[in-house]
């Protein structure tokens, strides 16, 4: 007769049990696809690195032809963050909460205010060893 060790079968049990959330990610390093809501949808992708420092990255605002931009600073600390973007004036700010794959929180720039929401984009396996082979 073969035995399971005990702790094989608590470690099944307790990946089995698990909620879905807890799987999540709970790291704002990513990327991100944003919409930012002033009234008209924008949408933003950030690329977020983990350093020894904190985050840096950068971000894309595609329907306003701005690719690889710079992101003045980032200020996290769980669930909390606060992401100050370059766009040539007065910065536009993300203030919020990351939620595992999600975020969500206020956006500022100058006087104008909105919302935006976000989640951790999901990149498309290319199938290995089809095409140009």
């Amino acid at each position: 007769m073969n035995r399971i060790p005990a702790a094989l079968v608590a470690l099944v049990f307790a990946l089995v049990t698990l909620p879905a959330s807890a799987l999540a990610q709970d790291t704002l390093a990513g990327e991100w696809d944003l919409v930012i809501d002033v009234g008209q949808q924008i949408p933003l992708v950030l690329q977020l690195v983990e350093t020894d420092e904190g985050f840096d990255g950068k971000y894309d605002a595609p329907s306003q032809g701005g690719f690889d931009l710079e992101i003045v600073a980032i200020t996290a600390e769980h669930p909390e963050f606060k992401i100050e973007l370059f766009t040539g004036g007065p910065p536009a700010v993300l203030e919020g909460t990351h939620d595992g794959d999600k975020l969500s929180g206020k956006f500022t720039q100058a006087t104008a205010e909105g919302t935006f929401t976000g989640a951790r984009k999901v990149e498309e396996k290319a199938a290995e060893g089809e095409g140009g082979r």
